[in-house]
């Protein structure tokens, strides 16, 4: 029910029926809420989240790891989150 992913890409797809489902990276914690979504971290630990059916809790750690800012997306929406700014785009 919870992974973290250093560096890379991945799509889960979460059954509203199953347990939350949480993925951690370098600069966020994504806490499935039902729902499918795509996540990828670059090389400097930003991460990157598409929200593809339902809703993600998006919540992007500071620098020490520790929860800065929280938000809650849902189908159609993006972000790029890292430690220095949350930033939004539609796609």
């Amino acid at each position: 029910d919870q992974t973290f992913l250093h560096f890379g890409r991945v799509v889960a797809r979460v059954e509203q029926e199953s347990p939350k489902f949480v993925i951690d990276t370098p600069s966020a914690s994504l806490l499935d809420l039902g729902t499918e979504f795509g996540t990828a971290v670059d090389s400097n630990g930003v991460t990157q989240i598409q929200v593809f059916d339902g809703d993600v809790q998006a919540t992007v750690k500071d620098a020490a790891g520790k929860p800065k800012q929280i938000e809650r997306l849902v189908a159609g929406e993006a972000r790029k989150l890292d430690a220095s700014e949350m930033r939004a785009w539609q796609f």
